[in-house]
């Protein structure tokens, strides 16, 4: 059953009384009609995907799983025109300086694309880095920023480009008038560019919990507010079966829609001012793609795609805020007379203000805007359904977690679990799956054996019909592994593959995948399957107890990695920087 049937969205503080209307459509730019998913691969959900211009009568919505830019008219209700992109390029987050022209993160192509939002053309396309992510407008310098998980900061500057590099994958980039602030998104910190760095600190609500896969940064005034989860910091331990359950979950409380969380990864949102955390709440939903402030910056609006929820809430109630179990976060829920919660607004993943104040939420399922105000209104956007069942399977929330807590994007989120006593990192899903068996200890010879073990045994799911695990097989085979960052200086190719071979990695890291699929004993005291080593510099922390903080501390921290693990140690210290840079390129 798919998350817009079984979670109703959750409206607090919100007094939506009616359901929405939907508006005849406008013919697109492209010629009208609707642009069908065709052979386009299901992918992760991404978020971010909707923006509203300063004057708040248009709306630019991203749509990355056709390829394609909506310009949306909110004055008159229709969709003004269609921009398709080429396949792969996967627009995503968006800015509109007052007056100018629309530019879109085009994720797949690693590129910034400059759209006229008058013409409804696309004007130029830019490369600015292998894996862009934010982008911001400096009004002051007439400039535009990029973050990029690759860790490259860029700047576009009339014809000038500039780049800064990071050891970190960001997320979001954020103007102000004190400066320039980066997010990164896996192990969240908050960048000061020429300043301090504030990580996110591990909290305590009803157990020790760290912060993970910060989707969203957003700022008011002196306040950076930081949207994210939550990930158990404990021991995770399995429990025997009750009488009245043989597959009692672990990860989460049971329930398919929970009043609170107490599953192993949560919502969260923390703010940080100056270089200090001065708040943080636990939130009750499942993944949250984005989020947005009001006009006056004094309300919050979380969306969660994992089971359909919409939060809002008043900053002022985080502020000086620490996490509880299950913490409330408001007194009231917007319910009809029969106490059943009020008008399901499809799954949503972006959401952003008019300056009115009207929340503007995009559905991708089904395929629409919704501008909440006086009354609901539903803006159909002409595209077929792009949603598969193992893209519902991976992304829907039961217990409070789903496949894609621990995976964001189809990756991971480079937590280090305890699981019954012992430390295991979260395994990424890129690159395919042609490197069966599965998990880390090569126990699991297929995907549907993960799904039993993950899903059923876990979270307390179902066991999917063979077309679900088809259907998700099929996704997870199109994920790309992480591409390599640039580097100011080229990496030696020949000398890091040389190295490579000395220290023994390639009678185990060999053929297309750089992994033999076997399942060997290197000296950490058990089996563990050898992974493949594409993507590696995106995959930190390494090895899989995330013993190793940086990919050179693999080779040069004897207790990390296991004795066995090759022979590094017949590398001199030129060598093992050529086969750190190398490792870093795949």
């Amino acid at each position: 059953m798919s998350i817009r049937r079984t979670a109703a969205v959750v409206l607090l503080v919100l007094g939506v009384s009616c359901a929405p209307e939907e508006e005849e459509l406008a013919p697109g730019a492209s010629g009208g009609g609707g642009l069908a998913p065709g052979s386009r691969p299901s992918r992760p959900l991404v978020g971010g995907t909707v923006l509203v211009g300063d004057d708040g009568r248009q709306a630019v919505v991203s749509d990355p799983e056709h390829d394609a830019v909506f310009l949306v008219s909110l004055s008159t209700r229709k969709v003004r025109g269609t921009i398709s992109l080429a396949a792969g390029a996967q627009p995503s987050r968006a800015i509109w300086p007052r007056g100018g022209m629309v530019q879109v993160v085009l994720r797949g192509a690693g590129a910034v694309a400059t759209i006229d939002p008058g013409a409804l053309t696309v004007v130029s396309t830019k490369q600015v880095c292998p894996e862009p992510r934010g982008i911001a407008w400096d009004e002051a310098h007439q400039a535009t920023l990029v973050a990029c998980a690759s860790g490259e900061l860029v700047t576009l500057q009339g014809q000038e480009t500039t780049v800064r590099r990071f050891d970190a994958d960001l997320r979001d980039v954020l103007v102000n008038p004190t400066g320039v602030t980066l997010t990164t998104f896996r192990s969240p910190q908050v960048i000061r560019v020429d300043g301090a760095t504030t990580p996110l600190p591990t909290v305590v609500a009803g157990r020790p919990m760290a912060p993970t896969a910060a989707y969203r940064t957003l700022e008011t005034g002196d306040t950076t507010v930081v949207i994210h989860q939550d990930a158990a910091d404990d021991d995770v331990r399995s429990t025997p079966p009750t009488p009245e359950s043989t597959v009692p979950p672990y990860y989460g409380n049971g329930q398919s829609v929970p009043s609170c969380n107490a599953a192993v990864v949560r919502s969260a949102v923390t703010l940080v001012s100056g270089n200090a955390v001065v708040g943080s709440v636990q939130l009750p939903g499942v993944l949250p793609l984005d989020a947005a402030l009001s006009p006056t910056g004094t309300e919050l609006v979380v969306v969660h795609a994992g089971n359909s929820q919409l939060v809002r809430m008043p900053l002022s109630t985080i502020r000086g805020r620490t996490p509880a179990p299950c913490a409330p976060i408001s007194d009231t829920v917007t319910v009809d007379a029969n106490g059943d919660r009020l008008a399901p607004l499809g799954n949503p993943i972006g959401v952003a203000f008019m300056p009115t104040g009207e929340l503007v939420v995009h559905s991708r399922e089904p395929p629409a805007l919704f501008v909440l105000g006086k009354g609901p209104m539903r803006i159909s956007l002409p595209v077929s359904s792009a949603e598969t069942p193992g893209q519902r399977l991976f992304h829907e929330g039961i217990g409070g977690i789903s496949c894609a807590s621990c995976h964001p994007e189809g990756l991971e989120d480079g937590h280090v679990w305890t699981l019954d006593g012992r430390k295991r990192r979260t395994q990424s899903l890129a690159g395919g799956l042609s490197t069966a068996p599965f998990h880390w200890d090569g126990d699991l010879k297929n995907i549907a054996a993960v799904l039993d073990e993950t899903f059923v045994r876990r979270m307390g799911g179902t066991a999917p019909e063979l077309k679900v695990v088809r259907s998700l097989e099929a996704m997870m085979q199109e994920i790309p592994v992480p591409k390599a960052p640039t580097r100011e200086t080229p990496v030696d190719l020949v000398r890091g593959k040389a190295a490579f071979v000395k220290a023994g990695c390639e009678g185990c890291h060999s053929g297309p995948e750089l992994t033999n699929d076997r399942t060997v004993d290197v000296g950490t005291g058990g089996m563990l399957q050898v992974p493949s080593l594409r993507g590696l510099a995106g995959r930190g922390p390494w090895m899989h107890d995330g013993c190793a903080k940086t990919l050179e501390e693999r080779f040069t921290n004897e207790t990390c990695g296991g004795k066995r693990h090759g022979s590094p140690g017949l590398l001199t210290a030129d060598e093992r920087k050529d086969l750190v840079a190398w490792l870093g390129q795949l």
